[in-house]
């Protein structure tokens, strides 16, 4: 039973000498008494009234230091320390008490070259490697800090407070697995140890393990009801899982302990800020920069609810106001170059998203806006750069990796851009921009129909009224000699948006196809209605006119086409065809020359200038223009192997230039695989008949439109 102040007062029954209760043991002895149990102004007194005769001791000026540290009175604490310490510069103790002094003022680095002295003094003392290692991690000198918790922890294996503070170490240090390992240790040896509970909690929200940590700090109230820490930890919980109403919640409670604090309100203002309450976020941003004017953060977060008001000039002086406090804040460069950007200064914002990166390298936002900035200012090959280099700090980046596919197709990077979007499917296999852009690449850019088959039944399964995409893949089931899979689609569409001129079109181009010129030319006009420029819309149905032997409506819109765009060259092509058939060879001559000028790679106006040779009677130029005819039409198969239209006339090339060949060693193999006889039939109505009225007496013509006309059993009169 430790002593009490009374019993000092207590004599023998013999009492043979008078007790000198003034004398300095029993003094010092009673300040000590004081001092043990914590009745530190009592022991600070006494301690006082010894030295006044005492004043080499330093033992006594010691623990006159110790009492006053107690009592927060450190000018006399360190004075009295400094004094023990003169006295007696071997005193272990003494600077061991002087370092926890300088700990509670929160100067680390003089507590830790204290807690150093001490150590070499004290040198299987397990508290002092544990205080300074706890000054270590203060000072971010982890490794050491480890160091002398794991020398404590030698010493003393029981020692719970080194084990859970190494642990919080390991935090430091994302050594999670033996931060957890020692957390749970000491949690282990005493299972209402709050800090420990709490730490862990820390933890598990670093590891976004939110549900773990949440029962940690609870946990930790539980044991510490008033454990303001937890309080705040748990708000910023909240905030990261979306739960900002039960953040505000637990950041209310730290409005009084923490009032003198502008992050508290700071916090607080963001979580009102998440919740939409930008007007009230703001009032709490004031109330932190009325505690403190430099508080940069606060003048952060205002600007940016300023910026989301709309109120871009004000927001834009909040952030040049916490760049003045801080000129190294890559943060509000960062924001206020979003500013610019928002009002369109494309310069200034470039100046601060440059100045970011000169503070912070590897800030892929930056990265992000500048080429933001490049797209808006439609610099492709720039924004191609930054994104690059966005994607090599963060690959896995959704925004980046969409629009650089996005840039590599505006680019004509169209390999590119595809396998771009499909590294963004791997990321997030529901991502229906990528899908819908993989589906239009390879459709009309990479001409890869069937896999642009996959991703627009793959868009549709998503999105099953998207009128546009409906429209795409009846096209596409059209180039895939799928006309009623086709019309299919685009009815479906035009149900969806009867306004959707294109579809018209398209759809006007199977009844075409499939001899049903009436729908064909009700279709074209329709379209036309709604987007009356469109040279390849006009030239479609001047082809449709002519086939239906209307030739100077088709005269018309062949005009009408080249006068919008001179260079096309299926229309001059389709244009001398109709020319030739109606016996202008010299027009008919003129017209193909303009189209293999604009379209060079194109078979069939070869094969009209070798007709008008023929019909010429120049035999070798001909031949020439029909074997690049074959030449061209066998490039374009190695892409769209599937073309019907192309192999049929590919096989009717080679017929009319070998004579030995007939018709049946030409064809039968090929029809073996029957194909569609709409494009039979569109051979015989627009090749062969009008060929036979230019070359009446050519049998070989005749017996080839005999030869259709037997394996369609179907009558044609020329």
């Amino acid at each position: 039973m430790p002593a009490t102040i009374s019993q000092y007062k207590k004599q023998s029954k013999n009492q043979k000498t008078k007790q000198d209760f003034d004398s300095v043991d029993m003094m010092l002895g009673k300040a000590y008494l004081f001092e043990k149990n914590e009745h530190y102004h009592k022991a600070l007194e006494t301690y006082q009234e010894v030295i006044k005769t005492e004043k080499d001791n330093a033992w006594i000026y010691g623990h006159l230091g110790e009492s006053a540290r107690a009592l927060g009175n450190f000018d006399l604490a360190f004075d009295s320390f400094a004094k023990a310490i003169t006295l007696n510069p071997d005193y272990g103790w003494a600077y061991a008490q002087r370092g926890v002094a300088y700990m509670q003022i929160h100067d680390f680095n003089n507590a830790s070259t204290d807690f150093e002295r001490a150590e070499k003094l004290l040198t299987e003392d397990a508290w002092l490697f544990a205080m300074l290692g706890e000054a270590y991690r203060e000072l971010n000198r982890y490794q050491e800090s480890v160091s002398k918790f794991s020398t404590a922890i030698k010493i003393n294996p029981d020692y719970i407070w080194a084990i859970a503070h190494r642990g919080r170490v390991y935090l430091e240090l994302e050594e999670i697995d033996l931060a957890l390992e020692d957390l749970n240790q000491a949690i282990k040896m005493d299972k209402d140890y709050a800090w420990a509970y709490f730490s862990r909690g820390e933890v598990y929200r670093r590891e976004k393990k939110y549900d773990l940590a949440l029962s940690d700090y609870n946990q930790t109230l539980k044991l510490l009801p008033d454990y303001y820490w937890a309080f705040s930890a748990r708000g910023e919980l909240y905030q990261a899982t979306g739960e900002y109403e039960k953040s505000l919640t637990d950041f209310e409670k730290l409005f009084t302990v923490w009032a003198d604090d502008p992050w508290i309100f700071s916090v607080y203002g963001e979580s009102l800020e998440k919740l939409g309450r930008l007007e009230e976020a703001i009032t709490f941003y004031d109330k932190a920069l009325k505690i403190d004017k430099k508080y940069t953060w606060a003048y952060l977060r205002k600007g940016i609810v300023t910026r989301r008001l709309g109120k871009l000039s004000q927001a834009i002086q909040l952030f040049s106001e916490a760049i003045e406090q801080n000129p190294s804040y890559y943060g509000a460069y960062f924001q206020r170059g979003e500013s610019y950007k928002d009002q369109e200064q494309y310069d200034l914002a470039l100046d601060d998203f440059y100045k970011v990166l000169e503070l912070n390298p590897d800030y892929h936002w930056a990265f992000q806006s500048i080429a933001d900035v490049f797209i808006m200012l439609e610099k492709v090959p720039q924004a191609v750069e930054y994104l690059e280099k966005a994607l090599l700090i963060e690959p896995d980046d959704l925004w980046t990796i969409d629009h650089l596919a996005w840039m590599y197709e505006k680019n004509g990077q169209f390999e590119a851009s595809i396998e771009t979007y499909k590294k963004s499917l791997v990321l997030d296999s529901e991502n229906l921009v990528a899908i819908e852009n993989l589906a239009y690449l390879m459709h009309y850019k990479t001409k890869n129909l069937q896999e642009a088959m996959t991703y627009y039944e793959l868009f549709l399964l998503e999105k099953p009224d998207d009128y546009r995409t409906l429209a795409s893949r009846g096209q596409l089931k059209h180039q895939l000699e799928n006309p009623e899979g086709a019309l299919e689609d685009l009815n479906s569409a035009l149900q969806l948006n009867p306004t959707y001129g294109w579809a018209y079109a398209i759809r006007g181009v199977v009844y075409k196809n499939l001899r049903k010129f009436h729908q064909a030319l009700e279709d074209y006009n329709q379209a036309l209605e709604f987007q009356p420029e469109v040279e390849w819309v006009i030239a479609a149905r001047g082809l449709t006119y002519y086939l239906n032997a209307d030739f100077n409506k088709a005269e018309e819109d062949f005009i009408h086409a080249l006068s919008i765009n001179k260079e096309y060259g299926w229309g001059w092509g389709v244009r001398a065809a109709m020319a030739f058939f109606q016996k202008e060879f010299d027009l008919a001559f003129s017209y193909v020359s303009q189209s293999i000028l604009y379209s060079p790679e194109d078979d069939f106006n070869f094969y009209i200038r070798s007709l008008i040779h023929k019909k010429r009677n120049n035999n070798q130029s001909f031949q020439a223009d029909l074997v690049q005819a074959i030449q061209n039409l066998e490039t374009r198969l190695v892409q769209f192997p599937w073309e019907w239209r192309g192999r049929l006339y590919l096989q009717y090339y080679r017929f009319l230039l070998d004579e030995d060949l007939t018709i049946g060693e030409i064809f039968t193999a090929i029809l073996k695989e029957n194909p569609p006889k709409y494009r039979i039939i569109e051979l015989m109505e627009d090749e062969l008949l009008p060929s036979l009225k230019i070359f009446p007496h050519n049998k070989r013509i005749k017996s080839a439109l005999d030869w259709f006309r037997d394996y369609l059993d179907v009558s044609f009169q020329p």
